[in-house]
């Protein structure tokens, strides 16, 4: 029986009424995940700490739109299969299920790191003899670099009088060299494929890219096909915008209907009223998403802030705020700056595993809580 020793931690990003970036850590636990146990069973485990309790508790049930977890062999796949599903009953998924699964760049990074110094598994070990560091180390970044201090002073003849045993032949240098180029150019297509739509719309939501951004960066990957990938993306946007409006008028009908309001209503006929809506929709469509993409794109600047940019734009583009709201908050890292760099599962701290499950929950979020100075 294999048992793989786990922490948990689920957070929520969201941009809150001021329009300041949130993330908030909901939910921590310490597992001892068996092997034979199924996700649906990890999520339904018990009332207490059972994943869709406390998205319950926390009243998000029908307002997750995305999640964004990495991958490895515990099943995650099958996780994100079944939080889906739950969602699913309670709200529609954007855009057919295309958006929800969001995937890590740090664990695009690891894999292409990983696959790289496999392939030079040999060449390391000599190194590790001839310069003195380990082959293996749990960060990626530090092996990186004396691999290039090694490369470094190969070429200045540093290595011409050590044993030629344990001295890689130039072929070997040459394919040191080349390896992590070559993967990192897969890995970086294999994520283009899988991220396009979302990291797309999320440009053209940014005033200073908008589509000239996606059109230029999709004749540049491919070439003639990129006008019909831009063109799927401009036609991705304007179904969320349909989403979003039929939202909007759900919302403000619920609020503001009156018994005046439906007894003039009453002689009008349901396609009569359906009608008249979609009028309206496409004219919102035509003003608010048409004016902002024929807007010139605003000069670039490392300081911009599209949040507050987007703060002060709702009256003049309602539909489209919200919609920005909330893809400018979805993370497409969930690491540290430090975390990003370890090539596997980082080692579980013995301290937090061998709290109770409410003083380790309680530590945790109280710890994503609190103000950062």
């Amino acid at each position: 029986m294999t048992t793989v020793l786990m922490i948990t931690c689920a957070s929520a990003h969201f941009v809150d009424e001021n329009w300041k970036l949130q993330k908030w850590v909901l939910h921590s636990r310490a597992l001892e995940l068996k092997a034979e146990l199924s996700p649906s069973e990890f999520l339904h485990d018990d009332d207490t700490w059972g994943v869709f309790r406390w998205l319950e508790d926390f009243g998000i049930e029908k307002k997750i739109s995305t999640l964004s977890m990495v991958n490895d062999d515990v099943g995650y796949d099958q996780f994100v299969g079944c939080v889906k599903n739950h969602i699913q009953e309670k709200k529609g998924i954007q855009l057919n299920d295309q958006l929800f699964r969001v995937c890590c760049f740090e664990e695009m990074i690891a894999e292409m790191v990983q696959g790289a110094f496999h392939k030079i598994n040999d060449i390391r070990n000599k190194l590790s003899w001839l310069c003195g560091f380990a082959s293996i180390t749990p960060v990626w970044n530090v092996t990186n670099y004396r691999l290039k201090e090694a490369l470094k002073l190969w070429s200045a003849g540093e290595y011409s009088s050590a044993d030629p045993d344990y001295v890689p032949t130039p072929e070997e240098w040459k394919k040191v060299e080349g390896v992590l180029v070559m993967g990192m150019l897969k890995a970086i297509d294999r994520y283009w494929d899988k991220m396009f739509l979302l990291l797309a719309i999320s440009a053209a939501l940014d005033p200073r890219f908008k589509m000239k951004y996606v059109e230029f960066a999709c004749s540049k990957v491919n070439g003639a096909d990129g006008s019909s990938q831009a063109a799927a993306v401009l036609g991705a946007i304007e179904k969320l915008f349909d989403e979003y409006a039929l939202r909007l008028s759900e919302k403000v009908n619920c609020t503001s209907e009156s018994p005046a309001s439906v007894s003039d209503s009453e002689g009008a006929s349901p396609r009569h009223v359906n009608h008249t809506f979609s009028v309206l929709q496409d004219f919102e469509k035509f003003t608010q998403l048409k004016g902002y993409l024929e807007e010139p794109v605003l000069p670039w600047s490392t300081d911009f802030d599209a949040l507050a940019w987007w703060s002060t734009a709702g009256t003049k583009y309602p539909i489209l705020c919200k919609i920005a709201r909330d893809f400018l908050a979805i993370p497409v890292m969930i690491a540290t700056s430090h975390q990003a760099f370890f090539t596997g599962p980082r080692p579980v701290d013995q301290n937090m595993v061998h709290l109770k499950p409410s003083s380790l929950h309680a530590f945790s979020c109280s710890r994503g809580w609190s103000p950062r100075q």
